[in-house]
């Protein structure tokens, strides 16, 4: 019975770890210019997503340039419709 518990958790951690979304870092306050901006991701490899977690004072349709990114491995480059400060869950 030990073995089948301990076995079903070992399963269940496993699932946990294999999500993408928590191997990731919080930028905060990050400027978005109206335009395009390049953000240093600093997860140091190959960026998996991202999510805008918080927008302040202003709200901005923000899509990412994957084409004009050369260095996926240090840099994000998102182009943003208007000047807006948000917070971004890279991951």
């Amino acid at each position: 019975a030990v073995e089948s518990v301990q076995n079903s958790l070992e399963n269940s951690f496993r699932s946990v770890e294999a999500c993408p979304l928590l191997d990731g870092h919080l930028l905060k306050g990050v400027e978005l210019a109206s335009g395009d901006t390049t953000i240093d991701h600093k997860l140091n490899r190959e960026i998996k997503g991202w999510i805008i977690t918080r927008y302040r004072e202003a709200t901005a349709n923000v899509y990412e340039k994957i084409s004009d990114n050369t260095n996926t491995d240090s840099l994000l480059k998102l182009n943003s419709s208007a000047a807006a400060t948000v917070d971004i869950w890279v991951f």
